[in-house]
């Protein structure tokens, strides 16, 4: 089965580079069309995996869908495609002059995020209309990625979401089709994501919290600050802060710490950070707080999992999927500082125990999302597309 697939990079997605190659493994040929590409990403060459350049310019986004069109036209020129899988809309334009030919390839591609939900249930209550969306660049992608995503539904014979709890969101906004659903959730490489053999929790007498993401209201980033002021009288804490890209600059998030009296208890974090950056803060902290009402499904929930931290994190789909149990995730309300310092709290008191939901947590993590695990998702996922196919 010859397969193409679409990523922007290599380093912002490397366990899922991981997991194709793995799926490349079992027989398949894999084509890895990257939007950038370094010299030092070669490695990632092998026998059934290739890797090309579309040689995408940052904030071109009409030229780049050129130049991904004229990648998976290259390929297409040197040997047949039994499957063409999309991420981000980079293969719009092929899939716009193909998807009414005979014989062409299965079109799959992946919502990471669904925009038109976001749209209508994130930002719109908050007052902002189609004019409002269009002021800023991030707020522009989503709403175009709403048409391209609408698009794509109707066009593409697969779309994969990374949760079942997305389904009725897609049915709703998208199309009332189960059948053009896939779920593949997120891989992790927990050989690389591992945890650290670090002293007893509270040993040193103080609690670590750890908050990757953006400053704004859809992390309400603000409750975890009041929780964290509610904490600080209780516990010796500290809240260590990973910017994504986007978030509001340190000065201001420091103006905010300073309002609620918690200066002190604050460390900002400067970013980007490389992944042993990352794996070393994730190995030094005490849990992570995550709390959001506009991911699809956040990576940083399923790496500080695998790195041995608790998570204290809002009900969402693309969160319940790694814990629906609840054995090892700890879920609040979404904002709810009360319920975040209380989950804390439980932890301090010994009401939970700190090293039982750790290996809990990762054990499972091993058990269900390892790139092993997904490639063989992927494998089912592409078998089942090629079989249906051919009826």
């Amino acid at each position: 089965m010859n397969i193409v697939f679409f990523l922007p990079n290599i380093n912002s997605y490397l366990d899922r580079v991981k997991t194709l190659k793995r799926l490349s493994g079992k027989g398949h040929n894999m084509t890895l069309i990257l939007g950038s590409y370094y010299s030092s990403d070669k490695w990632i060459d092998s026998e059934n995996f290739n890797v090309i350049n579309a040689g995408f310019i940052p904030g071109q986004r009409p030229l780049n869908l050129i130049r991904a069109y004229k990648a998976l036209r290259h390929v297409n020129s040197e040997k047949s495609i039994d499957i063409i899988h999309d991420t981000f809309g980079n293969f719009l334009l092929y899939f716009i002059f193909n998807f009414m030919k005979k014989n062409r390839p299965v079109f799959i591609t992946s919502f990471y995020a669904l925009d038109k939900w976001r749209i209508k249930n994130v930002w719109n209550p908050t007052g902002q209309n189609f004019f409002d969306l269009l002021k800023t660049s991030s707020n522009r992608r989503m709403l175009a990625g709403s048409f391209v995503q609408s698009f794509l539904t109707r066009i593409c014979d697969h779309v994969i979401l990374q949760s079942t709890g997305l389904r009725e969101r897609f049915e709703k906004y998208y199309l009332n089709e189960t059948s053009k659903i896939r779920i593949v959730p997120n891989s992790v490489d927990t050989d690389f994501w591992t945890p650290k053999n670090k002293s007893e929790f509270l040993k040193d007498g103080k609690v670590k919290l750890l908050y990757v993401g953006r400053f704004d209201f859809t992390s309400a980033f603000e409750n975890i600050l009041i929780a964290v002021k509610d904490l600080s009288n209780k516990v010796s804490i500290q809240l260590t802060l990973i910017p994504k890209a986007g978030s509001i600059d340190q000065y201001q998030v420091m103006e905010m710490a300073r309002h609620y009296d918690i200066s002190d208890n604050v460390i900002f974090n400067e970013s980007p950070l490389s992944r042993k950056e990352m794996r070393a803060i994730y190995q030094d902290q005490d849990m992570l707080i995550y709390q959001t009402i506009n991911d699809g499904s956040p990576r940083v929930v399923i790496e500080a999992i695998s790195s041995g931290l608790p998570v204290i994190a809002s009900y969402h789909p693309g969160i319940n999927i790694l814990d629906p149990s609840k054995e090892y995730i700890t879920f609040t309300e979404f904002g709810n500082s009360v319920q975040i310092a209380s989950s804390v709290m439980r932890f301090v008191d010994s009401e939970v125990s700190y090293k039982d939901i750790t290996v809990k947590g990762r054990t499972k993590i091993i058990e269900m999302f390892t790139i092993n695990k997904i490639a063989e998702i992927y494998h089912e996922v592409y078998k089942d597309a090629i079989t249906e196919s051919a009826h």
